[in-house]
């Protein structure tokens, strides 16, 4: 209940005078109707009143627009200038939709870096609020956003937290392969859906213009890819971020990675299965940090020479960030990727 104000007071005061009145015969028949009366008024009186920077971000105001979102809905500035993303494939995605955004979190991951290769040259001027899975809620709240954007399944826990600060949207990546929803999703929230399409459409012409340089025989080469991680071999499968890629093409995937995996499209093969990595062509993302230590002892022993793709020269190794990448711009690296270590020295189509 908000702080009684004198008018309150007033009314509460009013209230204990009619009672004391009650034993006046005079007054007795106006007592119950005047009684309801005040009652009705103290309680609206009481009633906290929502402000005009109320931070309930389900409740519209006659500026805003509902977006709906994997937490519900918020209520939306049509034109948010002050933008916070918590991950990286939203701020890569705003980028690529001419949109910069005040601040970002980045993966804990990145070692010595704080974006991806492709970002390096598009964030100067962007602060930084610590990583995805730990964002700082103080730095957030400092630089008063008009509206943040995560993940659900990394930031559903501080989503109360989050929406004090300013609106916030999370977006719900059920399975990696459906990055090319998270680019309309974006996209919608700051009402450029016509945008968003047509940034797929670009992506969906380099895809074709690939396909036809490949011809037929191109495109009946097995594709692998693999990089290690401690002592595992991982791999990734049909629903993951570049294999969804390779499917867009049409290039066909070694069998054993010619499947749906449930850990987020990645496949594990233990050291002793290295034959379920072999194919025409190996692509081999490496990080640039420490990460590439296991990899590169791997690399150097006789099991991994008894790979026909090592045996015929057709292993490329390509940044593990740029393959992992989960947003429009990182799509158009892993194409500039195919396009030159498999169809060679042809012009590239010009991207967006």
């Amino acid at each position: 209940m908000a702080i009684l104000n004198g008018s309150v007071y007033q009314v509460i005061q009013g209230v204990i005078n009619l009672i004391v009145c009650w034993k006046r015969k005079r007054l007795r028949s106006l007592v119950y109707p005047v009684l309801i009366g005040l009652t009705c008024l103290l309680v609206t009186a009481c009633v906290p009143h929502a402000s005009s920077n109320s931070s309930d971000t389900g409740a519209p105001t006659a500026n805003c627009r509902l977006i709906q979102h994997a937490m519900g809905e918020s209520c939306v500035l049509p034109s948010p200038e002050r933008v916070v993303t918590l991950s990286l494939p939203p701020l890569a995605n705003l980028i690529a939709l001419d949109i910069k955004p005040i601040a970002t979190a980045t993966y804990d991951a990145f070692t010595g870096i704080e974006v991806q290769p492709y970002l390096q040259d598009k964030v100067d001027g962007i602060e930084w609020v610590g990583t995805d899975d730990q964002p700082s809620l103080e730095k957030l709240a400092q630089l008063k956003p008009d509206l943040i954007l995560g993940f659900d399944k990394q930031h559903e826990q501080i989503y109360s937290q989050l929406s004090q600060i300013a609106p916030t949207v999370l977006f719900d990546v059920g399975d990696r392969s459906d990055w090319k929803q998270l680019v309309l999703e974006v996209a919608a929230v700051f009402d450029q859906t016509s945008k968003g399409e047509q940034l797929l459409q670009d992506y969906s012409r380099r895809v074709d213009q690939l396909r036809e340089q490949l011809g037929e025989k191109g495109l009946q080469q097995e594709i692998s890819i693999a990089y290690t991680l401690g002592g595992d071999i991982y791999s990734d499968a049909k629903n993951s971020f570049p294999g969804s890629i390779l499917e867009d093409v049409g290039l066909k995937r070694p069998v054993n990675q010619d499947r749906v995996a449930s850990n987020n499209g990645r496949l594990i093969f233990s050291q002793e299965n290295i034959d379920s990595i072999d194919g025409d062509v190996l692509f081999v993302p490496k990080s640039g940090n420490s990460l590439d230590q296991d990899q590169d002892k791997l690399m150097q022993t006789p099991l991994w020479q008894t790979l026909k793709a090592v045996q015929q020269g057709q292993v490329y190794r390509v940044n593990l960030w740029n393959w992992t990448g989960l947003d429009i711009l990182a799509a158009h690296e892993v194409l500039d990727d195919l396009f030159e270590h498999l169809v060679g020295d042809e012009p590239k189509p010009p991207k967006p």
